[in-house]
């Protein structure tokens, strides 16, 4: 219990006394001991009449509760009178902002510069193309020249260009599977070709090669496919009527002419043929030497 000293003769009285008890002095007067200060209280004003010390200033009064979107403070004033205030809530029905034009100038173009003739938006920030080894088109990288062939890897795509003129393929893509043995595996056909075409099978190494082709080619390539079916087909229907005719001569010319349109259409539909190939790389001929001087020459270890 809180009790009050007399500032006359010094005896400790009670909370509710009013006089002290040996002397009589009025205890009305008497400030009681500083204690420990309140939390969240605010300090009390200086006095009237006296400056404030020196580096402090007077609080203004405090903004009403409705000074900030009606949000009322979460904590006292600041040193230099500023409200503390919780950030306004997050506006889920603002509209996101409109997208730039289609004709944006480009990436790094200089500034106030004409968007005529720029790229679309979506390609503004693409990288430009890269030199095919100082060539017009796209890199390609595992594909070389050595004299009149061509050295790739053995599953690659080669470039957009016709690989019998270098003219542009347009996107044009032929697919090709090749495949190369050991020539000296020809002589198994002297014994018997059963056993030639078991081990040839076995031994034999294949490439996958994705080829571009003009428009022009790809008709020659066409006419020549239609030819060599069309001899084909009329072939067989020789042999069948010497059959029919009991006629040597004509099921002899007709066999020939089977024999022949198969010829003709390995010369004149394949675009291109391996020469050799090893474990990892393809060695192409019938290129065109245009084509083939964009590329690097093969190095020689």
């Amino acid at each position: 219990m809180a009790s009050l000293k007399c500032m006359n003769c010094g005896l400790v009285n009670f909370a509710g006394s009013v006089t002290c008890r040996r002397c009589e002095t009025s205890l009305l007067n008497h400030v009681p001991p500083p204690g420990p200060p309140m939390m969240n209280s605010m300090p009390p004003p200086p006095p009237q009449g006296f400056p404030p010390p020196q580096g402090f200033a007077n609080y203004p009064p405090p903004p009403p509760p409705a000074g900030f979107g009606g949000y009322p403070p979460t904590m006292p004033p600041a040193p230099g009178g500023y409200m503390n205030y919780p950030p306004p809530p997050p506006n889920y029905n603002a509209l996101p902002p409109p997208p730039p034009p289609m004709n944006a100038p480009a990436y790094g173009a200089a500034p106030n510069a004409p968007s005529y003739g720029a790229p679309p938006f979506q390609q503004a920030f693409a990288p430009p193309p890269r030199p095919f080894y100082g060539g017009p088109f796209v890199q390609a990288p595992g594909v070389w020249q050595d004299g009149a062939t061509l050295i790739t890897t053995r599953n690659i795509v080669l470039p957009d260009r016709c690989v019998k003129c270098n003219a542009p393929a347009n996107g044009y893509r032929l697919k090709r599977s090749l495949s190369w043995h050991n020539p000296l595996l020809y002589l198994l056909l002297i014994a018997s070709w059963l056993i030639y075409l078991i081990v040839v099978l076995i031994v034999r190494k294949t490439a996958r090669v994705h080829i571009g082709l003009c428009e022009d080619h790809i008709k020659s390539r066409h006419i020549a496919l239609f030819s060599a079916w069309f001899l084909f087909l009329a072939g067989i229907g020789t042999i069948v009527l010497a059959f029919a005719s009991r006629s040597v001569m004509a099921g002899f010319f007709g066999f020939l002419v089977v024999i022949g349109s198969g010829i003709f259409g390995i010369l004149t539909c394949r675009m291109v043929y391996a020469s050799k190939i090893d474990e990892q790389f393809a060695w192409i001929k019938g290129v065109d030497r245009e084509y083939l001087s964009q590329f690097p020459q093969w190095p020689r270890y």
